[in-house]
């Protein structure tokens, strides 16, 4: 798959893991580096940068530059799971 080759995909958690499948199951799993898709690329790009990795997703939260609130659900939803700590 495609994000197992994501920079660092082996140094996350599986929590951080799981939230990028989530988020991808929406934005397709070749987002990385894609135009559009700049400040989640940054926010992944180095494990100095995962800090921001949460308010990156909520940035994706609209649909033809609507914002839907289930998509804002959602991107919360993953930004709380990327944060969760290994218990």
């Amino acid at each position: 798959p495609k994000l197992s080759k994501l920079p660092h995909w082996d140094k996350m958690s599986p929590h951080q893991q799981a939230s990028l499948m989530s988020f991808s199951y929406n934005v397709g799993e070749g987002f990385y580096g894609k135009k559009g898709f700049e400040s989640i690329t940054k926010a992944l790009s180095h494990p100095d940068n995962w800090k921001d990795v949460p308010g990156a997703l909520s940035k994706y939260n609209k649909s033809q530059g609507k914002v839907l609130p289930g998509l804002t659900t959602r991107r919360k939803a993953e930004g709380e799971l990327w944060s969760t700590k290994q218990g």
